[in-house]
């Protein structure tokens, strides 16, 4: 086990305070108990500090127990079914982007791509689809599920050719990286001139502590990312941000269903054009007092729902959960549907998000 100190990965800045504390290490021998979530004073930027080596965390994602291990191909698209509404986001921002270009046939290289569900759905709309995947187990599950091209490794491992691809995606990876700058330089490299790359992360100011702060805040997630923050960290690797949306959490107060509403999420779309230049600081700096004033209204709102996931782990409270979710089915979370362009439709996203409830109770979660 080893832990080293760091600067802001934005701004450089050795100033900062303590925002809260990650505890657990899974029963990792070389993973420390407990994490430091600080705030960079300067520019905003939150992350782990210190942080475990970067052999450590290799160590971990290569041996980690995986869900794909013991999936079927169904019950994984079922588990994932969110991503065929990343997938439709990424189709329309291409098409609305580069209408001058034919979506199909675009080549796209998924980094960090689990399973490979994503590739599945935009190989089914047409694109040439790649990963890059640091897990061997699910590695061979997009190999062997969903017949995709994959690279085995670590982003840094110096695997990708470079300008090879049209579109880069990161979907919930970026806040993995122990050096999240030099990945997006890394991704920069391996588009082509014009190349989009598309970003997925946990919105910091929108996190839902629905399971405790240790399903948020954990060794394993080592930045937490702001529309600024992660804005700034684009920009500093000389990328032009063309696109960003939110999906802001989504909120069901049904102690019965403790789990059923969402943090939200950041989505980014940046372009390499080749005339972006990369800023020495950060154009906006996102204020201190909202990060820890929105993580203790979060702490504070959650704390019921936390109370009763918790609860329900014990059998016999959980029978009884059981036999009432029954009687007293929820209302659907998403009410409606955020397109990239901030349009609404109402007819996609609610059936999806049933179908993984659905899911959920009769594997008897």
């Amino acid at each position: 086990m080893g832990t080293r100190k760091i600067s802001c990965a934005i701004c450089g800045s050795d100033e900062k305070q303590l925002l809260t504390i990650a505890h657990g290490n899974r029963g990792l021998d070389y993973i420390a108990e407990d994490h430091l979530v600080m705030v960079c004073r300067n520019c905003g930027l939150v992350y782990l500090d210190p942080q475990q080596a970067e052999e450590d965390y290799i160590r971990y994602y290569e041996t980690a127990d995986y869900a794909p291990i013991t999936s079927s191909t169904k019950s994984m698209l079922r588990r994932q079914s969110y991503r065929r509404i990343q997938a439709s986001f990424l189709i329309d921002t291409l098409e609305r982007l580069r209408p001058e270009r034919s979506t199909s046939g675009s080549s796209v290289l998924d980094i960090g791509c689990g399973p490979g569900v994503l590739l599945h759905y935009l190989a089914q709309a047409g694109l040439d689809v790649c990963g890059l995947e640091a897990n061997p187990h699910a590695a061979a599950f997009a190999e062997k599920s969903f017949g995709l091209r994959m690279m085995r490794g670590s982003i840094f491992d110096n695997l990708l050719p470079e300008a090879a691809f049209d579109v880069v995606t990161s979907t919930a990876s970026i806040e993995h990286f122990t050096d999240p700058l030099s990945a997006v330089a890394i991704m920069k490299r391996a588009l082509r001139p014009g190349g989009l790359l598309y970003i997925n992360t946990p919105d910091l100011l929108g996190m839902v502590l629905k399971k405790g702060e240790g399903h948020c805040f954990k060794f394993v997630h080592t930045y937490y990312f702001t529309e600024v923050s992660l804005t700034n960290l684009l920009e500093r690797a000389g990328l032009r941000v063309v696109r960003s949306w939110t999906m802001p959490p989504q909120l069901e107060a049904n102690v019965l269903f403790p789990g059923n509403y969402c943090s939200g999420e950041l989505n980014i779309v940046a372009s390499v054009d080749g005339d972006a230049a990369s800023p020495a600081v950060p154009r906006r700096r996102e204020a201190v007092a909202s990060i820890v004033a929105a993580h203790a209204a979060g702490r504070k709102r959650d704390r019921l729902h936390a109370f009763a996931n918790h609860a329900y782990r014990y059998r016999p409270i959980a029978l009884v959960r059981r036999i009432l979710a029954r009687a007293f089915p929820p209302k659907p979370v998403f009410e409606s549907f955020w397109r990239a362009d901030g349009s609404v439709d109402a007819s996609v996203f609610p059936p999806l998000l049933l179908q993984a409830r659905q899911a959920r109770m009769e594997a008897g979660a």
